[in-house]
């Protein structure tokens, strides 16, 4: 359904939108909807050059599997966990899903929850805690990758890989896993982009290979 057109028939009968306020509708809808992509992919990046012994496993995956990649939508297991791991420790926000609690309600546990009371979900204390995630705060960008496909000098650090999209109790980062597999192809997209595969290299790149092969 058309965007602008789900707003002027949403609106009021008595009081129609005006102009501006299908604007300032459609900016709303657009920050809120891109903004965790973006900056997901902002803190991959980031990540990518402050950990070049990355770049050279990574590139060989991408050339090897991309194909795959593009025509199923599957693979690329290296640049997934990277993503993952960035996420991880840099994710969005601090606390997600939040709720406004409309009637009185008891939890599982016994806290009750009263008129008025918010409810979040500690997404950065989820993922960064050391029962859920060996050596929390440590960046490992293969982290979830199977060791059987894990290039030699790396180690995973879970007792069994994930993909980006999984979701779980210690995993709040994209919401349902039916929706979550769209952004997860996305990020996945971007960054292959932003290394430009197959033609020239990104010059800070080229420059964080050049200095780590000097080093």
């Amino acid at each position: 359904m058309d965007c602008i057109q789900w707003i002027l028939e949403s609106s009021p009968r008595k009081q129609p939108c005006s102009a501006e306020h299908v604007v300032h509708e459609l900016m709303a809808i657009w920050f809120g909807s891109v903004h965790a992509l973006s900056t997901t992919i902002t803190f991959a990046i980031h990540d990518l050059c402050l950990h070049p012994e990355y770049i050279d496993p990574l590139r060989n995956e991408i050339e090897t599997q991309y194909d795959e990649f593009e025509r199923t939508g599957q693979g690329l297991p290296l640049l997934d966990s990277f993503i993952k791991e960035s996420a991880r420790l840099t994710p969005v926000e601090s606390m997600s899903t939040r709720r406004y609690v409309l009637q009185p309600f008891s939890l599982s546990n016994g806290a009750k929850l009263s008129v008025g009371d918010w409810v979040c979900t500690p997404v950065r204390s989820l993922m960064q805690h050391p029962d859920n995630y060996p050596e929390p705060l440590t960046f490992n960008g293969f982290r979830f990758v199977d060791p059987h496909i894990l290039p030699g000098r790396f180690h995973p650090l879970q007792p069994k890989p994930s993909r980006l999209t999984d979701v779980d109790n210690t995993w709040h980062v994209w919401g349902t896993n039916r929706l979550a597999w769209y952004v997860a192809y996305s990020l996945l997209r971007d960054l292959i982009h932003w290394m430009n595969i197959g033609g020239s290299r990104c010059p800070t790149l080229v420059f964080l290979e050049v200095q780590h092969v000097t080093e």
